[in-house]
């Protein structure tokens, strides 16, 4: 991070051992914020999260170093003081720089609903982040030192109401800035996560068995070629890497929800060896296969 609001310099170790229990609801004139977590994000050797939905509101504030945001569009990128505020509902997916992650902090909340939530109302204006526009917000607002004096008052064992108030407040600050403008997703890129999805709806109904990518890129009327580039830019993984990650979610489904064989996961999720699934699996998941049963 270059310039700190505040004098601590919060890393994963800064919080270690401390209490930091935000969870909890929180009620302030007639408006009721359920505080799930904060989290310090440090996502070393990580390379992402697909697309994916949550039924809390999310917000991420990156405080150094450089992470990837899409909303269901081409991937957005996020420098040291800028943010980003997810809906329930909102697809997304985030892109990490595994040699050179960022650090951050994650805040996660649910609203109450209420029985006045007239415009004017405070419970009404924080009804509104339900609409909170797609895209990436740079920090010109204060937002960021809310979070330090957050994420201080964390590192010092402050009282579950102090945090909760503290985090109210962060909510508070984005009731105000529900007209600023963030940076778009480019024109017309939806189609991106229009393909993407289309992609993974293919490889889940064929992971079973053998398949051909350019069968794939036939249904969508494209060449291998430019399928395999197209995907690889917006994803970050080959076309093979996908089908591997799909195959192995859903033998690690089966062996905790079954009872069998290693011979008969693999051959139910498309390995052509038992030898071969026991590998890959180890390689990602870093158990064996009935290491993960067990554990």
């Amino acid at each position: 991070m270059g310039e700190h609001l505040m004098g601590t310099m919060h890393t994963p170790d800064t919080l270690a051992g401390q209490p930091a229990d935000v969870s909890g609801c929180l009620t302030l004139n007639g408006a009721t914020i359920e505080f799930i977590e904060v989290l310090l994000e440090y996502p070393a050797g990580a390379a992402g999260v697909p697309l994916h939905t949550h039924t809390w509101y999310e917000m991420n504030v990156v405080f150094e170093g450089t992470m990837f945001t899409s909303f269901e569009s081409s991937m957005l990128e996020m420098n040291a003081g800028d943010f980003i505020v997810v809906p329930p509902g909102q697809v997304h997916a985030h892109r990490y720089v595994p040699d050179r992650p960022h650090r951050g902090v994650c805040l996660r909340w649910r609203i109450q609903d209420s029985a006045c939530e007239e415009t004017d109302s405070l419970a009404g204006r924080i009804a509104k982040l339900a609409a909170w526009q797609p895209g990436v917000y740079t920090d010109n607002h204060g937002i960021t030192s809310l979070f330090h004096t957050l994420l201080d008052e964390c590192s010092r064992g402050a009282s579950p109401l102090s945090l909760r108030l503290s985090a109210f407040k962060i909510v508070l600050a984005l009731c105000e800035l529900q007209h600023a403008e963030p940076r778009h997703p480019a024109p017309g890129s939806h189609t991106d996560a229009a393909l993407l999805r289309k992609v993974d709806i293919y490889l889940e109904d064929y992971y079973k068995v053998k398949w051909h990518a350019a069968e794939l890129a036939a249904s969508l009327h494209m060449s291998y070629g430019h399928l395999a580039r197209t995907y690889k830019r917006l994803s970050g993984k080959t076309l093979v890497d996908r089908m591997l990650e799909i195959r192995l979610a859903k033998a690690a489904e089966l062996l905790k929800s079954t009872r069998l064989s290693m011979q008969e996961i693999a051959d139910r999720t498309g390995f052509a060896s038992v030898h071969y699934f026991s590998r890959a699996f180890k390689k990602v998941y870093q158990v064996s296969p009935r290491t993960y049963r067990s554990g």
